[in-house]
């Protein structure tokens, strides 16, 4: 299991690659500089 920032398409990509499917999404889960993002939640099964 992972989270990624919704924005980081490269990561979400390669991720993907590498067998890792999306399974829900964290509206908000983290605030930098006072903006919030949201995380891409992703499993792999073995």
């Amino acid at each position: 299991m992972l989270s990624v920032v919704t924005t980081n398409q490269a990561a979400i990509a390669l991720y993907e690659k590498f067998g890792f499917t999306p399974y829900g999404r964290e509206t908000r889960a983290l605030k930098i500089d006072g903006n919030y993002a949201d995380e891409l939640l992703m499993v792999r099964f073995c």
